[in-house]
């Protein structure tokens, strides 16, 4: 009968203690996944800036095809939050720059990062043409 009035009363401590592990864990896995992500996408705006560049490259003319070609590249993105620019810096020299908006998905990464969770990404691509 002793043994389970003491096993009772640390059972309520082991308890407490796994609830503020298990949370202190959840976020730190949170907060990993999102840095994750932010990776993911500003490696895949740089990759379709690039693509954008290329093509833009072949065709100058054609802006909405270049804008076409980065917006197709972009994949996991969603679209709506992707802005491209072409600018040329000279003539023979095409410069996409692509911006896009990534929202955190952890909560309390939201009052850190500021602007709603919101961090915005932005790569500049050029290619010369010879």
């Amino acid at each position: 009968m002793f043994l389970l009035r003491m096993f009772n009363k640390d059972g309520g401590q082991s308890a407490v203690e796994f609830a503020a592990t298990f949370l202190f864990f959840i976020v730190l896995i949170m907060t990993v996944l999102d840095l994750g992500r932010g990776i993911y996408a500003y490696t895949t705006i740089a990759a379709a800036a690039q693509s954008g560049a290329r093509y833009g490259i072949v065709n100058p003319d054609d802006i909405s095809g270049i804008q076409n070609a980065v917006v197709r590249n972009a994949i996991g993105l969603d679209p709506s939050n992707i802005v491209v620019s072409v600018s040329y810096p000279t003539s023979d020299v095409v410069a996409v720059t692509v911006r896009y908006d990534f929202a955190v998905i952890t909560p309390l990464l939201e009052p850190m990062v500021g602007n709603n969770g919101v961090i915005r990404l932005e790569v500049t691509a050029a290619m010369q043409q010879y």
